[in-house]
């Protein structure tokens, strides 16, 4: 059996990455932040992955220190 991990970049005053937790509907991730808006992408297999359907944010600083796109979520 092949366990996969999703891992979560969240940007904010420092970047940080998260393992998602799988349940028997989808993914979870569980995140408290004082934060109006998020910005966050999706490494699946060890791709970067951000939603085309929600918001992007162009040329951001990722945790690896490049520039990157990101999806915004309103909270």
């Amino acid at each position: 059996m092949r366990r996969q991990a999703v891992v979560v970049e969240i940007k904010g005053d420092y970047n940080f990455l998260r393992v998602m937790q799988k349940t028997p509907t989808g993914w979870r991730l569980r995140v408290k932040s004082d934060r109006k808006e998020v910005k966050y992408c999706f490494y699946i297999k060890g791709k970067r992955v951000i939603n085309p359907a929600q918001p992007i944010v162009e040329q951001q600083e990722t945790a690896k220190g490049d520039f990157a796109s990101f999806n915004t979520l309103q909270l």
